[in-house]
C-alpha cells in the first residue's frame, strides 16, 4: 500500500483575526509573557480549513500571527468564553499577537507540541510571515543538541522542560551525563535519570550520583 497523502495534512488550522488581544503576566526571567486574545474562525469552510467548523483549540495547540510569530495556547474558554484563550510567549517576542489581524490556529506535528505549520497556511499573512516561521522551523531541526553544564553537584538536573527545552527537543528527548575529571579527561555515566512529570508532560530530569562532580548533560533528539 502506497503513502497515504491525507496522513500529513494538518488537522487543524482554521483562520482568524486576533481581537482583544491583552498582556495577562509580563515576562520574567523564568517564565514567558501570558497574553489574553479571542479568536474565531473567519471561514468555516471545513475543507480549507480544518477544525473551523468547531472552532477546535486546545491547550498546547500553537497561534501563527499576522507578521510571523509563534505563540503556544495555554489556557480555553477563559472566563467560560469558548472565543477566549490565553497564549504564551515562549519565543520572548516581547509583544501580543498582532491585534486586528488574521492569524492561523493550528494543530502542529507532534500531536500540537511542535511549533511547526505547513507554509501554505500563511497565504493570508504579511509577506514576511512564513519567512520568519520557516527561519523557526529550520532553526529547530538544525539544533540536535546542546551542553548543561553543571559544577560540584550529586544532583545535576535539568528543570522546567517545558519552558526550557521543549523547543527543540519535543516530548521524548534523550540524555547522556558526561563526568568531567580534568581539562583533558571526562567519561560517560550511563545511570539513568529520574524522569518526574506534571498533569504528563515531563517536568524536570534528575540524576542522583551519591557524590559531587562536575560535568555536564548533553540534550538531543
Amino acid at each position: 500500500m502506497g503513502v497515504i497523502g491525507t496522513d500529513y495534512k494538518p488537522e487543524v488550522a482554521w483562520r482568524t483575526y486576533i481581537k482583544e488581544a491583552v498582556l495577562i503576566s509580563e515576562e520574567t526571567v523564568e517564565n514567558p509573557a501570558i497574553y489574553q486574545v479571542t479568536v474565531e474562525p473567519i471561514d468555516t469552510n471545513e475543507n480549507s480549513n480544518p477544525g473551523a467548523t468547531a472552532a477546535l483549540k486546545e491547550v498546547n495547540y500553537n497561534i501563527l500571527d499576522y507578521v510571523g510569530h509563534v505563540y503556544r495556547i495555554v489556557e480555553i474558554n477563559v472566563g467560560s468564553n469558548y472565543k477566549r484563550i490565553k497564549v504564551s510567549d515562549d519565543f520572548r517576542w516581547g509583544e501580543s499577537p498582532q491585534n486586528g489581524q488574521q492569524a492561523v490556529l493550528y494543530k502542529s506535528a507532534g500531536e500540537g507540541y511542535s511549533p511547526w505549520v505547513a507554509v501554505t497556511y500563511g497565504t493570508h499573512l504579511s509577506r514576511t510571515a512564513m519567512n520568519m516561521a520557516v527561519g523557526i522551523d529550520n532553526s529547530i531541526l538544525w539544533k540536535t543538541g546542546e551542553k548543561i553544564a553543571f559544577t560540584n553537584t550529586s544532583t545535576p538536573s535539568l528543570v522546567n522542560y517545558q519552558v526550557n527545552y521543549k523547543i527543540p527537543y519535543g516530548l521524548t528527548p534523550k540524555f547522556l551525563l558526561i563526568i568531567t575529571i580534568d581539562g583533558n579527561t571526562e567519561y560517560y555515566n550511563y545511570q539513568p535519570p529520574v524522569l518526574n512529570y506534571v498533569d504528563g508532560l515531563l517536568d524536570s530530569v534528575v540524576w542522583d550520583l551519591g557524590i559531587p562532580y562536575s560535568g555536564y548533560i548533553l540534550i538531543y533528539r
